[in-house]
This record gives C-alpha cells, structure tokens and sequence, in this order.
C-alpha cells in the first residue's frame, strides 16, 4: 500500500523509489575507523592578549582571550597567561600531544555551530542525479529559469544511463517574464535523444518529455498529455520504471551512498556545523527490507573515528501503530550518546509552502504554473493545502500517544492552519502547560506563525525552528506568487519569537536549502529577498522581523544545542563541554559588508579555517 502521509519535501518517502529494488544499505567493509592513538591530547588557543573567542556563555557576548582544552573537552576559558600556564604545567596527564592555535589578524573562535533540522540519506541519494535546482553553493543561480535546467540536463545526458535524472527542479523560483511552466513540450525542446524524469523540488511532480512518456506507457502507465506526473500514485510507479531501466549502470550502491553521506558530513564542517539532526529518521523495523536500521546506520558513520559532525535523529511516524511497533519497543526518549542521540519523534501534519501544499485558512494566491489568479479565479480555487491525517482526531491521538511515553515532539507545520492545529494538539495533552515546557517541544518550519500563535507557544513552552531561506531565497516569490504580501510578512518572525520570550532557531532543511549556518544567519539578521528582480522597490521582507547578530548566532550555538536537549554538552565553550567550536576569518558580530541595501551580504562567504569536534581538529 502507498503511503501518501509526508507531503514534503524534507520527509517525503518517495526518495527510497529511487533505491535498487530490495537494496540493503549498509556501510562498506573496512570504511569506517577506530582510534588508534591513545595518547591525552592538549590544545591551546589564544591571541596573546586580545579577545578573540566568543564563547557564548549564557548567550553573552563577553569574550575570552584563551581556551585549553583536553581531550574531547573544554578544559579552561580565560586570561591567555593563566591558560598558557595551565596548558603547560598544570594538566591532569603526562606526556600529551600538544597542539598550539595562535589566531591572526580579525580571526576568532566561535562554538561549534548545528544545523537543527536536515535530512542525511534523502538528500544522499538524490544528490546522485543531476541537480536542476536553484542553487550554486549557497547562493541562487543568477537569473535561474527554464534555460539553465535545459543546460544542465544537456551537459548530464552525456554518460551511460538510459534515463536522464534531475532534482529539485524548482519553477516558483524561475526568473523573469518567460512562463514558469514546464512540461513535455517543453522538455522537447532541450534536444535530448533519451528519456528524461526530472523531481520538482517538493516532491509532488515529476517532468517527463515525450521519449519518457513512451517509455512509460510501454510499461502500461498512463501519462497525462503535458508530460507532468503528479503525487505518489503517478510518480512511484513511473519511478519504478526508471529505476529497474538503470539498475545495470547503478554500480556498488552502497559505496555511492557512504560517499554521498561523507559529503554531506564534509561540506557541514567546511561550513563551521559540528552537529547536525537528522529531523526524519524512520525507526528501525527488523521485519523491514531495504533502509532497514537507518538509526544503524547513522550511528555508525558518527562513530567513526573521521567523522566530523557529531548526529542526531528524530524518529519518523506516521500512525499511533507506528509509535508503538517501530519507536517504543526499540528506543526510548534520550537515548544515544555524545556522538549519536535521538531526542525526538518526528511527526508531519502538512505539506510544504512553495509547493503550494502547506495547509492554510486561504487559498494559494496562484495556480500550479505559477501564474497568479483574478480575484474572479481564486474565489474559485480550493486549493488550501494539504492536511497529512484524516482528520483532527488521528493527528491528536498520535501526539497524545508520543507525549504520554514522555517523548518530545518536533512536529512539521508550514500553514497557518497547520500551525493552529498542532497548537490545540499540544494544548490537549497537558492543560497547564507544564510538562510540555519540560520536554522543549516544537514547530518546525512554523513558517506564518501569527501573535495567537506565538503567544500560545509562550504559554506552553513549545519552540519555533526556522526554515529561514524561506525569506531569504523564497521570499520573493512568496510575496508576488503564492502567498501575497500581507501572509509573506508573517514567515519566519525570528524577532517576534524573541519578544514572546521563546527560543527560536533557524535551519536548512537540507536538501530543501543547502548547508551553512552563517547563510542562515545572515538572512535571519538581514532578511533580503535574493531572489528579487533589481527594479523590485523593496527587497527586505518585513524588517521588523531581523534579529541583531548576537542574537542570530545565539540561534546558532546555544539555543540550537537546548532546542535538541544537548545545550549540557555543547553550545557554548565552558568548563567541561564537548571541545566543539570553529576558528573564523572574521567575526560574525562585528562583520560588515559595505553594501548598504544589504549591510550583511557576504555573511556565509566568512572563511571557515578549521572546525574541531570533540578536540579534534579538521582543517580546510
């Protein structure tokens, strides 16, 4: 049976139809490394009497000039003479190794920075195909439209495969006046000689040309007259297709897939993250083929000796049956260690904004093109998104299930309605608002949160994390396309999080939004539509809601380690946590661009120099 129950991109199941039939994943032979060292390891860090080290403690801006560490801890943080001192007369071992960090110039040390919300093996697997998105590095492509998806499926058609595959193929982003449409006339037009199946970013459609569509219907699929394949029981079966036409040329997947995962685990640290939580992780089943132990799985990549992120997990359900037959008889709330934790249960109540499925009060302001209704054609429309249970009741049920086994829940919310709706579910599960505080319960993505929302949030302890490109890269579109300006002003309120007194965070969502958390940071503080045409007369999306840079790199560091029930280990530089933190070119609190439409800009392009993760240090 089909499950249509995740109708996002970030926690979609459609990603495993992309697997070899009955592939079992799992790490290679001899990939992964255990220490061999055992010698005490002492590092001392310090700019000979100036400040340069932002330890974060309590969320401050105090500075140190000296940290030592010892191990995988943070062994002093203080005056640079009493650290030198302790570093080279006073530690509690003999004969350690001994590494010396002198800082030059601007650069400074941060804590180790977390990317709270992200998806691992999805994002692994697609990142084998082409990628038609919008995206180059941490910034969108330059005048991003239909000619530059043409360009990279014609310079990727050239290899083996029988199929040409793409992803994140994203329309609502294309700029200028051409149609944001694509289909198979379209596709036709790119002068490919193979079959083409190209995902759209949400997840919801898929493209195919008509060489695609022939294949297709040899197979007895039925495919509509523009080419397009919409939701799971048109797109799996086609995918399947696909996938059993490329079996041949797929090769050693699980060597792919480790390589992909160490990709990922790379491009984090090179970005300063020394912890990533995986917010879509399905429990493991034993009874299950495939991605049986994905938990497994994770927990042995982050255990190795190389890896340079430490790994959470939110453990994925869909249905009261799943909790209590795939999380309670294998997990329990905490479990894990400094390397690999699960602190939550995941749970998805909606879909997805920019792909028109977030579920809301309204209707989209525009249709599947992209192409904005007469107020004649939206009284018409009855597209308010999508809601994930059959009704209240089932969505209720779950989460009272969850929290009754004293699990902390992280629950997806894109729509207004949405939101409203997981607000009354929490409600009902303790009616004073107490033990929801206790268990840093939240709204993830949370992304028109209005001040009834953010209130109720207060009253019951529960946090708001941030899917911030949404305003930075989506902003645009969601104020002249799909939502309008008066609901575009409402995304993402960083600002007004803080004045109810809630602890907010920011995250990628990756591979929705690519890694960086100084990317975040910068859109969170300046809240500038990079996606806006040069003659836009405005470009910031409702500055009353940018945050100030200590309080973005706050989201970054500690609340982020709070919001994941690891802010006792790390999130701060103090006595005693983890040695997790990031030597930067230039400090985030102080850097300026010079541009004065955006003083920010540039913020994710501060040189990450070298990240440490428990004491160890990986430079780049």
């Amino acid at each position: 049976m089909i499950s249509h129950h995740f109708s996002c991109s970030c926690c979609n199941p459609m990603w495993k139809y992309f697997l070899p039939e009955g592939v079992q994943l799992t790490v290679p032979t001899g990939a992964l490394k255990t220490t061999s060292d055992q010698r005490d390891r002492v590092t001392l860090i310090h700019k000979r009497g100036e400040e340069a080290i932002i330890p974060m403690k309590d969320g401050e801006p105090s500075m140190a000039e000296a940290m030592v560490t010892l191990n995988d801890k943070v062994y002093f943080v203080g005056d640079w003479q009493r650290a030198e001192y302790i570093a080279t007369h006073e530690m509690p071992v003999k004969d350690p190794q001994f590494q010396l960090c002198e800082l030059k110039g601007e650069e400074v040390i941060v804590p180790g920075m977390i990317d709270p919300h992200m998806h691992i093996l999805p994002t692994a697997l697609i990142n084998l195909f082409l990628d038609a998105g919008p995206f180059d590095g941490q910034v969108l492509r330059k005048n991003y439209n239909v000619e530059d998806v043409k360009s990279i499926l014609r310079d990727g058609s050239n290899t083996d495969m029988p199929w040409v595959l793409a992803h994140d193929v994203d329309p609502s982003l294309f700029t200028g006046a051409q149609s944001k449409a694509l289909n198979k006339s379209v596709l036709d037009t790119f002068g490919i000689d193979k079959p083409i199946f190209a995902m759209n970013a949400s997840m919801h459609l898929a493209y195919t040309n008509s060489l695609g569509a022939e294949r297709l219907q040899e197979e007895g699929l039925e495919v509509s007259e523009d080419g397009i394949l919409q939701e799971a029981p048109e797109i799996i079966p086609a995918l399947k297709v696909v996938v059993g036409d490329c079996r041949a040329q797929v090769g050693d997947f699980n060597q792919l897939m480790f390589e992909q995962v160490q990709e990922i685990f790379a491009t984090a640290s090179k970005r300063g993250i020394t912890t990533l939580l995986d917010a879509g992780v399905e429990p493991s089943d034993p009874n299950a083929s495939g991605l049986a132990d994905q938990p497994g799985y994770l927990s042995a990549m982050a255990h190795d000796e190389n890896c340079p992120v430490r790994l959470g997990a939110a453990l994925a359900v869909e249905t009261v049956d799943d909790f209590t037959q795939k999380v309670q008889p294998h997990f329990h709330p905490g479990q894990g260690d400094d390397y690999f934790f699960t602190p939550f249960v995941k749970i998805v109540s909606d879909g997805s904004n920019q792909g028109m499925t977030g579920y809301q009060y309204q209707t989209y302001c525009c249709n599947e093109d992209y192409v904005v209704y007469t107020p004649q054609q939206r009284e018409k429309s009855d597209n308010y998104g999508l809601f994930n249970f059959p009704d209240a009741d089932a969505f209720e049920a779950l989460v009272k299930t969850a929290h009754e086994a004293n699990w902390p829940l992280m629950i997806h919310a894109n729509g207004d309605h949405a939101i409203s709706r997981t607000i009354k579910a929490y409600k009902k599960v303790c009616k004073d608002g107490e033990t929801l505080k206790k268990g840093r319960n939240r709204i993830e993505h949370c992304s028109l949160a209005s001040d009834d929302h953010l209130q109720d949030m207060q009253d019951y302890g529960i946090s708001p994390s941030f899917l911030i490109g949404h305003v930075g890269y989506w902003g645009y579109s969601f104020k002249t396309l799909t939502l309008g300006e008066e609901r575009a002003n409402l995304l993402d309120r960083c600002k007004s999080a803080l004045k109810h007194g809630l602890k907010y965070t920011v995250h990628s969502d990756n591979s929705v939004s690519p890694l960086g958390v100084l990317r975040m940071m910068e859109q969170s503080i300046s809240r500038y539509m990079e996606g806006a045409p040069a003659e836009a007369p405005e470009k910031i999306l409702n500055a009353n809601e940018c945050v100030t840079p200590l309080e973005a790199l706050r989201a970054a560091t500690l609340d982020a380690a709070w919001q994941c029930h690891m802010d006792h280990k790390i999130g701060s530089l103090e006595e005693g946590k983890l040695a997790d933190f990031v030597l930067l070119a230039q400090s985030p609190l102080t850097y300026q661009s010079g541009n004065p439409e955006n003083p920010v800009a540039g913020m994710r392009d501060i040189g990450v120099l070298a990240t440490w993760k428990g004491g160890k240090k990986f430079k780049y």
